[in-house]
């Protein structure tokens, strides 16, 4: 990936994936060799890759939220609608 743009901004550097600058094709080089230079290296880091971008996915990310909001309780927003889950099959395994 490059540092031009928002993709970046899916990844941790050295964790889950490298950059390279943009439009600099022996900067793009060089992270292509030294990840298959380290074939270990490059396992963890499609193991992380996955493990990073599965809990980045839109449901995981509402599910989180939805959390705290319960977790904060209708005192604290008693001001606020009460608004159904919108995913049903969530909702019953959590009752």
């Amino acid at each position: 990936m490059t540092d031009c743009g928002g993709p970046q901004e899916n990844l941790i550097r050295g964790e889950t994936g490298l950059v390279a600058k943009g439009d600099d094709e022996e900067s793009f080089l060089e992270g292509i060799r030294y990840i298959l230079d380290r074939p270990e290296k490059m396992k963890q880091m499609g193991r992380a890759a996955r493990v990073y971008a599965e809990g980045r996915c839109f449901e995981t990310a509402f599910e989180q939220a939805w959390d705290l909001y319960r977790e904060s309780g209708p005192a604290e927003h008693s001001e606020l609608p009460s608004i159904p889950l919108p995913f049903p099959e969530k909702e019953a395994q959590t009752a």
